[in-house]
């Protein structure tokens, strides 16, 4: 008998647990939901146009356990492409009202972009990032796995510590202007250094 108890006891346990990590994700849902119609229906706010703010994508979300804030962090793109380092973070409150304290997203990022078809490939920016740090380009490592035409992964090889992911995406140029590059993250094999460097899509030179 009182192993039964125990038992229905735990199964209890188990699914209050497993109805409140539901009602929370549910929640979670609804704040992203919330925090995008906010972002879509406000853009002159930020002194943003529509366009700036119809292709996001949200890259992270959370709660904060003491006061029930729910955060967005949203990205800006173009073209499906991201906008390095264009977040905007939106924090709704538990009453359904929105809170944000700045961002970085690009005005008029449509007309300002210079193009989404890269003149050079994920290889040739890895080899060009390569020698940048030093390293001879017969180092460059070789393609580990394509995810997509805007996103490859390359070995390690002798220049990495660990496999070096290239993405597609939009970056400043020294005059300001959204350029596109590619994104590659290596951690330097030779140092203590962990590199994040672009390279311009069209003219192969460091961003």
């Amino acid at each position: 008998m009182r192993q039964t108890f125990l038992h229905r006891l735990l199964l209890l346990a188990i699914g209050l647990i497993a109805f409140a990590v539901s009602v929370q994700a549910q929640d979670l849902e609804q704040a992203k939901e919330i925090a995008l119609r906010f972002l879509q229906n406000n853009p002159e706010q930020f002194n943003l146009t529509r366009q700036d703010v119809s292709d996001v994508r949200i890259t992270d979300a959370y709660v904060s356990k003491h006061n029930g804030v729910r955060h967005i962090w949203v990205q800006q793109q173009h073209a499906g492409i991201p906008v390095y380092n264009a977040l905007f973070g939106l924090h709704v409150k538990p009453d359904g009202s929105v809170l944000h304290l700045g961002h970085r997203f690009l005005p008029d990022l449509g007309r300002q972009v210079n193009t989404a078809l890269p003149s050079l490939g994920a290889a040739r920016a890895l080899e060009i990032a390569v020698a940048h740090l030093g390293f001879s380009p017969d180092l460059t490592p070789g393609v580990s796995r394509k995810i997509n035409d805007r996103n490859w992964v390359f070995e390690a090889g002798k220049v990495s510590r660990a496999e070096i992911p290239v993405e597609a995406c939009y970056d400043r140029s020294k005059n300001g202007l959204p350029r596109l590059a590619w994104k590659l993250f290596l951690d330097q094999v030779n140092s203590s250094d962990m590199w994040t460097i672009t390279v311009d899509a069209q003219t192969g030179q460091i961003i």
